[in-house]
């Protein structure tokens, strides 16, 4: 459900102090005043980060470069950036925040979201969360259930179908305006619709105020602000009104060139795509869609880079067993287990589970393989090891009464919420393995991604 910054930044409507250096006007000549604001789309399915080659976390910073702001503003509500939280799916917002860091520039959280639908999320999901865990599903079940959610993910969406090779282009120009002419006339239709689009619209005029206190409040500076390409257009049309404020188009910018996207990758963009593109719910049970050709891109990447950490090791790994380089991924892995250093991962998965340490996957891992070789007892004893182990660090569930206000159920009990189903989807995964040997079912080398 979260994400949560390591440099916890602060609000602008809740905290006035930013670790940062504030957007002041000094070095504006004088008499200069109006502002400027660029509203960058993006595509809130953080797969789409790792799947649309025209849609990347370099996209955003070079954006960032060629516009030169001295402040940003994230999709992240004031209550939830003055505690340093990030929605995962929003993952443009990290790509923003670190890039401010960078450059000592403050970050503001400007959406809006009435907390009281955040806090009652919160309270349904310990809820379940108490509920008695349900039986097992079998393979087949978790692998529809993968295909499922790869098409809610957006990755059947048609932007992203219909422009892989210049997606980002396409959300912050025409794309931007037709998303939400498509959106209006089929959310009519219905009541539930209706109060959707009145929703959203009001939603978006409390995001521009927002944006207005931030532009009114450092005259002549200039604010870019990371929104889902559902809001840009809607949020331009606010904003271009207002005569002291230059909206600022994308299309406006220089050119980005190939070199430029290429020269702004980073090395948690390979990460992320890595654990995206093989540990995601999307595919850790359906190895039929990985794409090895993206997946031996970022290994590359990382190698060239010369990083070469567990996580890396584990990822050379997953991509040895779809190989089925069985006893070459057995080596490494059992390195990573032995190691048991508690180090997590880089990059959190957007769905939230399988947030454990490295070596606890690897232990996973080498189960599976032994399922792979049919060597089913030793597999056993390798997920009952590991079950033993996860629930030796189950976190508690607490109890309704520990939340004292509507920002306790907002914040706190949403992390203990995220913590919980965390663990419960890993409990329910090893029982799977358990119940059912883990299998393959496709043969990686007539992968199309040879």
């Amino acid at each position: 459900m979260h994400r949560t910054v390591r440099l916890c930044l602060p609000a602008f409507l809740i905290v006035g102090v930013s670790v940062a250096r504030e957007p002041g006007t000094a070095s504006e000549p004088s008499g200069v005043t109006k502002s400027e604001v660029l509203i960058i789309g993006t595509d809130h399915a953080p797969t789409c980060f790792f799947t649309a080659p025209g849609y990347t976390n370099s996209h955003i910073r070079v954006a960032l470069q060629k516009f030169q702001p001295t402040m940003i503003g994230v999709e992240s509500n004031p209550l939830w950036f003055s505690r340093g939280i990030l929605n995962r799916v929003t993952y443009e917002s990290q790509v923003g925040v670190s890039w401010a860091v960078k450059h000592n520039i403050p970050v503001y959280g400007v959406d809006w979201q009435k907390l009281e639908d955040l806090a009652e999320s919160s309270r349904r999901g310990l809820k379940l969360a108490r509920e008695p865990a349900p039986q097992p599903r079998t393979l087949k079940q978790l692998r529809q259930e993968a295909i499922q959610i790869a098409k809610y993910a957006g990755l059947s969406r048609t932007s992203i179908v219909e422009h892989p090779s210049d997606l980002f282009r396409w959300l912050n120009t025409e794309g931007a305006e037709q998303l939400h002419s498509a959106e209006a006339p089929r959310a009519k239709g219905t009541e539930a619709g209706i109060r959707m689009l009145q929703a959203l619209e009001y939603r978006d005029a409390r995001i521009a105020e927002h944006i207005l206190t931030l532009l009114r409040r450092y005259p002549g500076g200039k604010l870019a602000v990371l929104v889902g390409a559902g809001h840009k257009w809607p949020l331009e049309q606010i904003l271009s009104r207002q005569p002291d404020i230059k909206v600022v188009s994308w299309a406006s910018l220089p050119i980005s060139t190939q070199e430029e996207i290429a020269a702004a990758w980073e090395p948690l963009d390979s990460l992320g795509t890595l654990r995206e593109s093989l540990d995601s719910i999307l595919y850790y049970f359906n190895p039929e869609g990985v794409d090895l050709s993206r997946v031996r891109d970022h290994l590359g990447r990382l190698a060239q880079a010369g990083i070469d950490n567990e996580e890396v090791q584990y990822f050379r790994a997953r991509y040895l067993v779809l190989m089925k380089k069985y006893d070459e991924a057995e080596e490494l892995l059992r390195a990573l287990a032995r190691s048991n250093t508690g180090k997590g991962f880089s990059y959190r998965l957007t769905n939230g589970w399988w947030e454990f340490a490295v070596s606890f996957m690897a232990q996973i891992e080498l189960a599976k393989i032994q399922d792979l070789k049919g060597h089913r007892q030793q597999a056993l004893a390798g997920y009952r090891e590991a079950l033993s182990n996860l629930e030796k660090i189950a976190p508690p569930i607490p109890p309704d009464e520990s939340f004292r206000d509507i920002e306790a159920w907002t914040t706190d009990a949403g992390f203990a919420f995220s913590r919980v189903w965390s663990y419960q989807c890993a409990r329910q995964a090893l029982q799977t393995l358990i119940q059912e040997p883990f299998s393959s079912l496709y043969d990686a080398t007539q992968n199309q991604a040879q």
